[in-house]
């Protein structure tokens, strides 16, 4: 009877213990995004004023071909002249496990158009050298005035970008979560039907390994015990 008992008390032991382990190295916990939740989180915060001046007022996020991706439009006032700048760029679902929320960050900026005042720069030079019959033979100077154009305010909405994306939080885990988002790590991301799906893994050491592992060892020493000693308990 005992030796059933222990042989029983072994089993329990090694099943809780490995679906313990295994739950906290592979265990996954998937969080549904919805576009227009994740829309309505961002437009919350704009228009959005940065310390250096950049006004970042549409952030429009495009879930198109799934993948994740912005039109961000943004200005700056500089030597008594508003600089606009309108950009695409796509972007990456990032995870803060020690507050359990989840940020965007954007990649580097694609523009469509800077103006200064009102007026299209880009597209000024861009009809500038669409003129000439080898728009790659263009002067020096005149490719010098596209790429400072481009770049001019690039630098500095760049920048503001990142600070506004990383300010909004767009997601936190419920509170139910609380005390376990700091052994959670963002395992991969997908978009899938206007919806982004992040995939968490409780891949971090916790202290509850210690006990499962606990639990093994002396599973597998009742277990080698009933092996090696057949009356044990009879």
């Amino acid at each position: 009877m005992k030796r059933l008992f222990a042989g029983g008390l072994a089993a329990v032991l090694f099943v809780i213990s490995a679906a313990g382990i295994y739950l906290t190295f592979y265990g996954t916990y998937d969080v549904v995004l919805p576009q227009n939740e994740l829309q309505q989180k961002i437009d919350a915060k704009l228009p959005h004023v940065t310390k250096n001046g950049v006004t970042v007022s549409k952030v429009q996020l495009d879930l198109s071909n799934d993948k994740i991706g912005f039109d961000v439009d943004a200005s700056i006032t500089k030597l008594g002249a508003e600089y606009a700048l309108s950009s695409q760029t796509k972007g990456t679902l990032v995870y803060d496990n020690t507050k359990g929320e989840f940020f965007f960050l954007p990649d580097k900026l694609k523009l469509n158009d800077v103006k200064i005042g009102g007026t299209s720069v880009v597209g000024k030079v861009g009809q500038l050298l669409g003129k000439l019959k080898d728009p790659n033979k263009a002067s020096p100077a005149q490719q010098e005035v596209r790429a400072a154009a481009e770049g001019m305010v690039q630098n500095f909405i760049q920048e503001a970008s990142h600070k506004v994306m990383l300010s909004i939080p767009v997601y936190k885990l419920p509170d139910n979560f609380k005390g376990n988002v700091t052994n959670m790590l963002l395992k991969s991301v997908e978009v899938k039907n206007g919806n982004i799906i992040a995939h968490l893994s409780l891949a971090k050491y916790s202290k509850m390994v210690i006990v499962y592992i606990v639990m093994l060892i002396a599973a597998a020493v009742i277990t080698t015990a009933l092996i090696l000693r057949p009356n044990l308990g009879r």
